[in-house]
């Protein structure tokens, strides 16, 4: 069998293949040291030393390597513009939401001030001060079942200090609460009732004088 020549000196043979170009130790420790294969190609004295076979395949090799770099590049610009064009496309479809729903809030509160005006309108035509608006508070009770009542007291006050007044109170049962406890074979169960204190609440809004 015919050992092959080293592509670069034509001196030594050839024991390994880089590129597709059968290159010898020496050779192949000289310009590829540290994969800096492509800068030796470019150096003069390496094409000075290549047989022009060798310096032909490195050559093709090259041009090959760098046009399919360059053609990566476009697809990764490509690709990068394609990104910015479908951000750029959501942070205007965004935009437009954020203003359509800015100007449906308008018109509702638009509305709603044309409705209370008509409203208070109508009651002053009809002699009325004012009107009674209200308000329902709901307030669970602590998990044994007892109610918090320096809670309900504290939110009461708070209210009162709006212009807020009771004028009704119910509780609504939401379940049983069931927990035990066994010491030294001996258990011990506690079962309570969650209920929720419903509160309704209301004030009396006076017109301003015109």
């Amino acid at each position: 069998m015919k050992r092959k020549v080293c592509e670069l000196c034509g001196q030594y043979e050839s024991s390994d293949m880089l590129f597709g170009v059968s290159l010898c130790n020496r050779c192949r420790a000289m310009y590829t040291n540290a994969g800096q294969v492509f800068l030796a190609v470019q150096d003069q004295q390496f094409m000075q030393n290549a047989t022009p076979q060798a310096r032909s395949l490195f050559e093709d090799k090259i041009k090959g390597k760098e046009e399919a770099i360059k053609k990566q590049i476009e697809t990764e610009q490509i690709h990068i513009q394609q990104q910015q064009q479908a951000a750029a496309a959501y942070q205007e479809q965004q935009r437009r939401y954020y203003e359509e729903q800015q100007k449906h809030q308008q018109e509702l509160q638009e509305r709603f001030k044309k409705e209370q005006a008509d409203r208070d309108s109508f009651l002053r035509e009809n002699g009325h001060e004012g009107y009674y608006e209200y308000r329902v508070l709901n307030i669970a009770d602590e998990r044994s079942g007892a109610v918090n009542t320096e809670r309900l007291v504290t939110t009461l006050n708070e209210f009162g200090r709006q212009g807020w007044r009771l004028v009704c109170a119910y509780t609504n049962e939401l379940g049983k609460n069931a927990s035990s406890l066994g010491i030294a074979g001996v258990s011990f169960g506690v079962n309570s009732t969650m209920d929720q204190s419903i509160l309704i609440l209301e004030r009396f809004i006076k017109f301003k004088q015109e």
